[in-house]
Order: structure tokens, then C-alpha cells, then sequence
């Protein structure tokens, strides 16, 4: 008996504002489904793409940039 496995997985997109999650997000689901802008904070809430290939899934989640000194002051 020759079972294949599926396979499943998720993956954030995380980073400083304005660095191009948005863009990366559209080229790996191959569609536009996250606005792309040259102005910061583009990206407001969370936004999932997902890619199937054949039986494999992987979850992408497009997130909203962080500011270097708002990070910081959240780890004190």
C-alpha cells in the first residue's frame, strides 16, 4: 500500500513597515491579493494567501510592518 502524505504548513511574513511582505506575498500565490504602495503602513490588518501544489498546502499571513522603536518599548 503506497500512501502519499499530505503536507501542511503556515508561514508569517514579518517585518519592519515598507520592505515588501506585500509584494513577496503576491508573487509566491501569484495573484495580487495584498495592496502593494510606496507609502508606509499600506498593509493594515493581517492578510492570509494560501498556496496548493498538487496535495501540499502552505498558509502565507501578510503582516502590518512594526516601527524599529515601537518593537523596542514592547520588550521592556
Amino acid at each position: 500500500m503506497n500512501i502519499k502524505k499530505n503536507k501542511f504548513g503556515t508561514a508569517i511574513l514579518l517585518g519592519r513597515t515598507n520592505v515588501g511582505k506585500s509584494t513577496l506575498l503576491n508573487k509566491i500565490i501569484n495573484k495580487k491579493i495584498s495592496i502593494t504602495s510606496r507609502k508606509k503602513n499600506t498593509t493594515k490588518k493581517n492578510i492570509i494567501g494560501i498556496h496548493t501544489e498538487k496535495k501540499d498546502q502552505t498558509i502565507y499571513i501578510d503582516t502590518p510592518g512594526f516601527q524599529k522603536n515601537i518593537f523596542f518599548l514592547t520588550l521592556i
